[in-house]
């Protein structure tokens, strides 16, 4: 392997190999956090980025012979996993099943429970800066539709971190659904003739306002305004847009794979990239 391409991981992932140009790249736009692990042949084991030249202010390892990446270092164990290592029998794969699924149900409602406060504050951004652009439906009518749109870019968001565990694809690699397609996220519901049922049909055929969910159409972005095309493995993009300007919503919504969500009057246009969100975009809830 080329001494100029590097491994990285991200929480148990490992991911790569990536030539240096990219890596930085990485490091500069924060897609690599100094905290991230990398390794490159020569390297004895996994080094935080912070601590490489030219990432981030650090002193670079002395290299080491070596021709592949070793094993990612192993966190603790938890209370959970000690006892589990103590009764490997069927009882202890019955509590692994109890307690994946209780840590499922409190990642969802920690998600949930942030997006209520995004809601919330939307209800009150929104009814200040609709007035007069409704037209024939109330502004409650057109609040009532954009606080929708969130919640389906929230369930977009829930649905692609379950498809990103399974390899759905089968190309021996964990990614996001409709990777580069610029349009919904339809193998959320189905892949093939393999339903999986992460959204309902509705949302996933949701994709141009002719199909319209509650007055929203949904696409995914290729990548962002300045350019860069995003990687299915780590990323994706999606932008909610009102099928009928005025009428059936007001603002344009985009959300990024970190479920930050932004909203923003283009007068029903939709971004064809991922925009730049310092340019008049309203951050909800944040």
């Amino acid at each position: 392997m080329p001494k100029d391409e590097w491994f990285y991981s991200k929480g148990d992932q490992k991911l790569g190999p990536v030539p240096t140009a990219e890596l930085k790249e990485m490091a500069g736009d924060g897609r690599l956090a100094p905290t991230d692990l990398i390794w490159r042949e020569g390297m004895a084991d996994w080094t935080p980025a912070g601590k490489a030249q030219n990432l981030f202010p650090a002193n670079q390892p002395p290299p080491l012979p070596g021709s592949q990446p070793p094993p990612l270092p192993a966190s603790d164990p938890s209370p959970e996993e000690e006892e589990e290592r103590d009764d490997p029998g069927p009882r202890s794969a019955a509590s692994r099943s109890r307690k994946d699924a209780e840590t499922a149900e409190r990642n969802k409602k920690l998600m949930y429970g942030g997006i209520a406060a995004g809601v919330l504050l939307l209800l009150v951004v929104v009814v200040g800066m609709s007035g007069g652009a409704g037209g024939r439906l109330t502004r409650s009518r057109i609040v009532s539709n954009e606080t929708s749109a969130v919640a389906s870019l929230v369930v977009i968001l829930c649905g692609q971190a379950t498809f990103h565990r399974t390899d759905f694809y089968g190309r021996g690699q964990l990614m996001y659904a409709n990777p580069h397609t610029g349009r919904g996220f339809v193998d959320l519901y189905a892949v093939g003739n393999q339903r999986i049922g992460l959204i309902d049909q509705s949302l996933a055929k949701a994709t141009s306002p002719r199909t319209a969910k509650a007055g929203y159409y949904f696409i995914s972005f290729r990548g962002s305004a300045d350019g860069y095309e995003y990687d299915p493995v780590i990323e994706f993009g999606v932008c909610a847009v009102p099928a009928v300007y005025g009428k059936t919503g007001i603002n344009t919504f985009v959300m990024d794979v970190g479920g930050s969500v932004y909203m923003k009057d283009t007068g029903g246009v939709a971004p064809t990239r991922y925009p730049d969100v310092r340019r008049g975009w309203i951050a909800v809830g944040g």
